[in-house]
C-alpha cells in the first residue's frame, strides 16, 4: 500500500473540488483518517486554492464542520488530514427518502448555523450542497470540502478571475452571473437549495450547466408544495425565502434562516410576515404623499385579484363542480388495506389532474376516474386535491382508522414463549399438500399467520399462500437474493434480500416501506416497536416499525481490520437476535454475544466465546442458550454475562438449541443430535442420522427436525430413538414449522404440509 508522509493509505473514498480523498491510517498511532491529496495535475492557481481550503478550514472549530489534523508535502504535492467521518452523505439520505420533516429541520437548522459560524469567522463556503455534507452515526451532519471557500474581504485575483465557481444547481443567482459581490446571502441560497431538496426530493432547475444557469437567472421555482402537497404552507414561506432571486429579499444571514426553523419546529409563529408588514409600513411613511394616487389604484387592483381568487380557487367552490366520494369511512376492518375513491365531473366541467395524499395523477380532462388507495395501519387523513385545466382546484378528505391486528409468526428467540414446542400429541404424519417452487427456489423456513403461509424466494420476493387450499395469494419481487426467513407483526410481515429490509401490509403484500441495509442477512426480530436485523458485514440495526427509520445501528467491525474477500465473513449475523424485557441479544461469528438496550442501543455487555458462533441466542428464564464452532454450548445470565454452566460435544453446534423440560436439544457436525439433562449436565441421548440437521421443533413427546439429504425424522424425547423416518424434499436445513394441526417443511424447490394426527 502507498505511504504518505507517516500515512498509509487504505482505499479511495471520494474526490472534491480541488484533490481526491483517501481513507487513511496514520502509522504513529494506528488512528483512521481522511487524507485529501491535491490532483496529480494541477496548475499554481489551484495549488493556492487547495492551501485556502486548508488555511479557511483550520481556522474554524464548530461540531459540525470538519476540521484539519495537519498539512504537509510530498513529491511538490499538498496533502492533508482530517478526520474519517463514518456515515452518510445527505445526498444519498435524500435518494433513499430517509428524512422526516423533523429530521430535515435539525439538519438544516445545524447547518445554517455551522455556516453562520463560519461567516463570522470571514468565510464563505461557495459550493454548499448534499453531496458536501456528512450524516455521522451520531446523526449530526458535517460540512465538509471547503474547496472553493473565499474570505469576504478577499481581493486577490484569485477570487476576481471571472471564473464561474460552483455547482450550478446550487449556485446562487449572483454566482452564476460571476461578476456581482457574494456575500453570506450566497450560501443561504445554496443551503436554501439543500433544504428544497430534502422536502421535495429534487432541486428546482435541472439541465446542462448553461441551461440550469439560464433558469437560475430567469425563471421562478416550482413552489414545493407544487411538488409535495403534504409540506407545511410556513415551511414552503422558509425556503422560497432562502431561495429569492433578490438579495434584499432573503434571508441576510444564515442565523436569521435558523431561527426561522426553529420557531417552526418549537410551533410558533413566523417572523417572516410580521418582517415584511413592518417594512412596507415604513416604505409608507417616507413616500404616503408621492405615491397615495398609485397605491390607491394598487390596492383597488390587488383587492380585486384577491376575490377572485377567493372566488376561483375556494375549495367550496370547486364542490360545486365535482363529487368525490369514498368506499369506507370510519373504522377499517383489518384485513382492508385499500380505500376506492370514485371522482365524477358535473355538466360543463372535467378534471385536469388530481393528487391522492401527494401523489399526482393526470387524467386528461375525464369526466370521472376511480382510484384505488392503499391504506397503512393507524388513523390517516386521505386528501383528494382536484386541478381542472383553468387550474380551480377542490380539496376533499375523508377520516380512516385501519386497526392493526394482533398477530406474530417468527421461529426463533421469543421473549415470551419457545415457539418450537407445541403441546398435541402426534402418532402419525400424514401428507397434505406439496407447494412445488421450481426455478424460484426458497430461502429460510416458512411461516404461517391467520391460515396465510409465507416464504421467501431465494431469487428476489416473497410469496403468500392460502394454507387450506394452496391457492397463491400475492408475489412480491425484489431485484437481489433473498436468505432471511420472514417475520410478522401485527398485521405486517418482515423480509430482507441482500440490499434491503422490506416491510409488506401481510394481507396483500403492498410495501409499507423498505430500508437500505446494503448486507445480506439472514436475522429478523421483531417486537411491538422495532426490527432488529444483523447482517454479514458486521452491522446490526435497529428501525422503527412505524415508517422504516433507523433507530440505532452498530457495527462490530474494528476500524483497522482489513477488508474481507472470503465466502464467510468473520463478523457475520447469522442467526435471529432474542428478545429480553428492555434488551435484545445477538450472536456474531467474530466469537461475540452481544447485548444491547433495545430502545438506544447502548451496550449493556458483551461476552467472548473460545469461538465463533453460529447459532441464534434463545432466552429461557434469565438464562442465554448458543452453541459455537468447537462444540462447546454455553449457558449464561442475561443480567450480568456470567457463565452458568456449559457442556462439550465432538462436533460444532449447527442448530439454534431447544429447551424444554430441563432438557436443551441441539445439533452438531456430522448429523449429531444430543439431548443434555441442564439440572446435572448430563448427556441423556446421542444420535446420528444420515446428514447434519436443521433446527429441531418439538410436537408431543417427539423431536422433529429435516436433514441436509432431505430426511424427515421424529425422535422420541424421553431416549432418543428414531420413531419416524421418511424423504420428505430435496434438502431441509430450515426448521419445520407448526401451525395449529400442521406442519410446514421447506427444501431447496419443494414445501410440504403434513397434517399432525
Amino acid at each position: 500500500m502507498k505511504i504518505v508522509g507517516h500515512y498509509r493509505l487504505i482505499s479511495e473514498i471520494g474526490q472534491g473540488s480541488m484533490g481526491r480523498v483517501f481513507l487513511a491510517e496514520d502509522m504513529r498511532d494506528s488512528r483512521q483518517v481522511a487524507l485529501k491529496a491535491m490532483l496529480g495535475e494541477t496548475n499554481s492557481l489551484q495549488e493556492k486554492r487547495f492551501l485556502r481550503e486548508v488555511q479557511a478550514m483550520s481556522r474554524l472549530s464548530h461540531p459540525n464542520i470538519i476540521q484539519i489534523y495537519e498539512v504537509n508535502k510530498e513529491n511538490n504535492r499538498y496533502y492533508f488530514t482530517m478526520p474519517y467521518i463514518e456515515g452518510e452523505m445527505l445526498s444519498e439520505l435524500i435518494a433513499m427518502k430517509r428524512l422526516t420533516t423533523s429530521r430535515i429541520i435539525e439538519i438544516t437548522t445545524k447547518i445554517a448555523r455551522a455556516i453562520h459560524y463560519a461567516h463570522e469567522n470571514d468565510l464563505l463556503h461557495r459550493d454548499l450542497k448534499p453531496s458536501n455534507i456528512m450524516v455521522n452515526k451520531q446523526g449530526e451532519p458535517i460540512v465538509m470540502d471547503f474547496g472553493l471557500a473565499k474570505q469576504f474581504r478577499d481581493t486577490t485575483k484569485l477570487s476576481q478571475t471571472g471564473e464561474i465557481l460552483g455547482t450550478p444547481a446550487y449556485m446562487s443567482p449572483e454566482q452564476a452571473r460571476s461578476n456581482q459581490k457574494i456575500d453570506g446571502q450566497t450560501d443561504v441560497y445554496s443551503l436554501g437549495i439543500c433544504f428544497y431538496e430534502m422536502l421535495t426530493g429534487r432541486v428546482p432547475f435541472s439541465g446542462t450547466k448553461w441551461q440550469i444557469l439560464a433558469q437560475l437567472i430567469h425563471k421562478k421555482p416550482a413552489p414545493p408544495r407544487q411538488l409535495n402537497p403534504q409540506i407545511h404552507e410556513t415551511l414552503e414561506l422558509i425556503c422560497l425565502k432562502a431561495i429569492e432571486k433578490q438579495k434584499h429579499l432573503r434571508f441576510a444571514t444564515a442565523e436569521e434562516f435558523a431561527e426561522e426553523l426553529q420557531r417552526f419546529g418549537e410551533g410558533k409563529s413566523s417572523h417572516i410576515k410580521k418582517r415584511f408588514a413592518a417594512s412596507f409600513i415604513a416604505w409608507m411613511g417616507k413616500y404616503h404623499l408621492p405615491v397615495m394616487g398609485a397605491l390607491l389604484i394598487f390596492v383597488t387592483i390587488v383587492c380585486f385579484i384577491l376575490f377572485y381568487e377567493r372566488v376561483s380557487q375556494n375549495p367550496n367552490h370547486g364542490q360545486q363542480m365535482y363529487k368525490i366520494t369514498f368506499s369506507e369511512s370510519g373504522d377499517l376492518p383489518s384485513k382492508k388495506d385499500s380505500l376506492t375513491i370514485h371522482g365524477k365531473a358535473k355538466p360543463g366541467s372535467s378534471l385536469h389532474r388530481i393528487f391522492v395524499n401527494g401523489r399526482e395523477y393526470t387524467l386528461e380532462n375525464q369526466q370521472q376516474f376511480t382510484k384505488e388507495v392503499p391504506i397503512l395501519y393507524g388513523k390517516k387523513t386521505v386528501e383528494v386535491i382536484t386541478l381542472s385545466r383553468d387550474h380551480r382546484w377542490s380539496r376533499f378528505t375523508c377520516e380512516i382508522t385501519r386497526h392493526a391486528p394482533q398477530n406474530q409468526a417468527f421461529i426463533f428467540g421469543d421473549m415470551t414463549n419457545n415457539r418450537r414446542v407445541h403441546s398435541q400429541n402426534v402418532r402419525q404424519l400424514q401428507p397434505e399438500r406439496k407447494f412445488e417452487l421450481g426455478r424460484y427456489e426458497s430461502a429460510g423456513a416458512a411461516v404461517v399467520c391467520e391460515d396465510i403461509l409465507y416464504f421467501a424466494l431465494r431469487r428476489g420476493g416473497l410469496q403468500a399462500w392460502k394454507t387450506n387450499d394452496g391457492t397463491e395469494l400475492w408475489t412480491f419481487s425484489t431485484n437481489h437474493e433473498v436468505r432471511a426467513t420472514p417475520a410478522v407483526m401485527n398485521g405486517r410481515v418482515y423480509f430482507s434480500d441482500y440490499q434491503k429490509l422490506y416491510c409488506l401490509d401481510m394481507y396483500s403484500g403492498v410495501e409499507q416501506w423498505h430500508f437500505e441495509i446494503n448486507s445480506p442477512s439472514r436475522s429478523i426480530m421483531v417486537d411491538e416497536e422495532t426490527v432488529f436485523v444483523g447482517c454479514r458485514n458486521g452491522k446490526f440495526f435497529a428501525i422503527a416499525i412505524d415508517g422504516g427509520m433507523l433507530r440505532w445501528k452498530k457495527d462490530v467491525v474494528p476500524k483497522d481490520s482489513k477488508p474481507h474477500r472470503g465466502r464467510r465473513s468473520p463478523y457475520d449475523f447469522r442467526g435471529n437476535s432474542a428478545l429480553y424485557k428492555d434488551m435484545v441479544i445477538a450472536t456474531c461469528s467474530n466469537k461475540m454475544v452481544y447485548c444491547w438496550k433495545k430502545n438506544t442501543g447502548r451496550e449493556v455487555w458483551a461476552f467472548r466465546s473460545e469461538s465463533g458462533v453460529r447459532t441464534a441466542p434463545v432466552v429461557v428464564g434469565r438464562t442465554i442458550y448458543f452453541g459455537s464452532n468447537s462444540g462447546r454450548m454455553y449457558g449464561i445470565d442475561v443480567g450480568n454475562k456470567q457463565q452458568k454452566w456449559q457442556f462439550k460435544v465432538r462436533n460444532g453446534v449447527e442448530t439454534t438449541p431447544l429447551i424444554y423440560k430441563n432438557t436443551i436439544y441441539f445439533g452438531c457436525e456430522g448429523g449429531y443430535v444430543y439431548a443434555v439433562d441442564l439440572q446435572r449436565l448430563k448427556l441423556k441421548w446421542e444420535q446420528k442420522v444420515d446428514s447434519e440437521i436443521a433446527s429441531p421443533v418439538i410436537v408431543g413427546d417427539r423431536l422433529y427436525c429435516g436433514s441436509k439429504l432431505g430426511e424427515l425424522y421424529a425422535f422420541d424425547l424421553s431416549n432418543g430413538n428414531i420413531v419416524y423416518q421418511q424423504k420428505c424434499v430435496d434438502e431441509i436445513d430450515r426448521a419445520p414449522f407448526v401451525y395449529q394441526n400442521k406442519m410446514f417443511v421447506t427444501g431447496e424447490e419443494i414445501l410440504k404440509t403434513f397434517i399432525l394426527k
